[in-house]
């Protein structure tokens, strides 16, 4: 049995002899609902430092130089 709302992840696929048969995802209202409910969570925390997130979503080159 599942703990979490669906709006909570992703898809959740269902099976019948092993198989798909089924992909359930939640509506976009039910999601938005979901991600307005934890808008902010990070305030006042570590985690709320714009030069932290700049730094760290920065694109990265996979090139390398030699």
């Amino acid at each position: 049995m599942l703990d979490n709302n669906l709006a909570e992840v992703d898809s959740f696929i269902l099976t019948r002899g092993g198989e798909p048969f089924a992909i359930l995802k939640a509506v976009p209202e039910e999601k938005r609902k979901v991600l307005m409910g934890v808008a902010g969570a990070w305030e006042g925390t570590a985690l709320d430092d714009d030069a932290l997130w700049e730094r760290s979503l920065k694109r990265k080159s996979r090139k390398t130089t030699f």
